[in-house]
């Protein structure tokens, strides 16, 4: 019974299955190196940090206007 089993290799597809994942890895090439891949990021994020938002800001000026005006509105009221 012990010698059937030693036939049976179960982890055999799983092996054939990586050799060719290997392989095909190979073929595509080394990846760049991290310094480069990172640069382009910090070039994309250096180019939207320049856009501002007017419209917002406005917004929340006027909004905290408005709390001040209503913690103040009894003093100038009355």
């Amino acid at each position: 019974m012990v010698e059937e089993n030693k036939d049976q290799d179960q982890a055999a597809p799983l092996r054939d299955q990586m050799a060719s994942f290997q392989s095909s890895s190979e073929k595509d090439g080394p990846l760049p190196p991290r310094s480069r891949v990172h640069r382009k990021r910090s070039r994309k994020k250096k180019k939207t940090k320049g856009f501002s938002f007017p419209l917002i800001k406005l917004l929340l000026i006027l909004f905290l206007l408005l709390i001040a005006a209503a913690v103040t509105s009894p003093y100038w009221l009355f």
